[in-house]
C-alpha cells in the first residue's frame, strides 16, 4: 500500500480518486485506520484537558490543543493579543507537559484561529440569555388571591381611571384554580 500523501487534500478530491486505496471511504472503512483515528482524537481532548489545566486562567478560553504529530504539540489561540501572553508562558507550559504526560515532546507550534474568538462569545452570549432568564423567571412576582381582592376593592372606590388600571393590576393574579377577579 503507498503511503499517503501528508498534506492538505479537498474532500471532493479524496472522493473522485480513481484508486479504491485513495478513497475516503475506503479509508474509513478500515477498521484499524478509523480505531487510529479514534484513538487521535481521544488522546487529543485528554492532551487539551491537561494543557488548560496548566494554562493561567485568563489564557484558559482562548486556547486549545488543535493536533499533536511528530513529537510537536500545535496549539490554536484566539488573536495575536492572546498569543503573545501565550509565548511568555511557552517554556513553562512545554517543561510541565514534559514532566507530566510528553517526555518526547519537542516544541509547541502555537497559530492564530479567530474562530475560537467566535466561539467564546457565543458561549458567552447564550450563558448570559440563560442567566437573564432565570433572573427574569425569579424576579416575576405573583399577586395572591387576597391582594388581588383588596385591589378590586379599592377600584371599586377611585376614580374611572385608577380604578381600571387597579382591576387591570388584579387580572394578574397567577393562580389556576380561579379566574381573576374582575
Amino acid at each position: 500500500m503507498p503511503k499517503r500523501e501528508s498534506r492538505p487534500q479537498r474532500l471532493n478530491i479524496l472522493l473522485q480518486k480513481e484508486s479504491p486505496e485513495d478513497r475516503l471511504e475506503y479509508l474509513l472503512s478500515q477498521p484499524d485506520q478509523t480505531k487510529n483515528i479514534e484513538q487521535h482524537a481521544l488522546g487529543l481532548l485528554k492532551l487539551n484537558a491537561v494543557v488548560k489545566k496548566l494554562l493561567s486562567p485568563p489564557l484558559q478560553p482562548w486556547c486549545r490543543v488543535a493536533n499533536y504529530r511528530q513529537n510537536i504539540l500545535v496549539l490554536d489561540i484566539a488573536n495575536g493579543s492572546w498569543m503573545m501572553r501565550l509565548r511568555y508562558e511557552q517554556l513553562n507550559l512545554l517543561s510541565a507537559l514534559r514532566k507530566q504526560i510528553l517526555p518526547s515532546l519537542c516544541s509547541i507550534h502555537i497559530r492564530i484561529n479567530p474562530i475560537l474568538m467566535l466561539e467564546f462569545h457565543n458561549t458567552k452570549q447564550k450563558l448570559e440569555g440563560m442567566k437573564k432568564k432565570e433572573t427574569d423567571e425569579s424576579n416575576s412576582r405573583c399577586l395572591s388571591l387576597k391582594t388581588a381582592e383588596l385591589l378590586v376593592n379599592l377600584a371599586s372606590r377611585s376614580p374611572k381611571k385608577l380604578s381600571d388600571a387597579l382591576k387591570r393590576l388584579a387580572g394578574l393574579v397567577k393562580n389556576p384554580t380561579s379566574p381573576p377577579p374582575i
